[in-house]
């Protein structure tokens, strides 16, 4: 299992890399090494 965890200064770079081409094309492009693919978003305690 591999999880990755980032850490954005702020939701809209967050969401410009989310729709970047790169990011939206991942799961097709590694869809023959990638089982399960999810996404799980939480917010820093005190919004910080």
């Amino acid at each position: 299992m591999i999880t990755l965890y980032e850490d954005w200064t702020s939701r809209p770079l967050w969401w410009r890399h989310m729709e970047s081409p790169r990011t939206r094309e991942f799961p097709a492009n590694t869809d023959d090494i990638v089982e399960v693919w999810g996404l799980f978003q939480d917010e820093k305690a005190g919004g910080a």
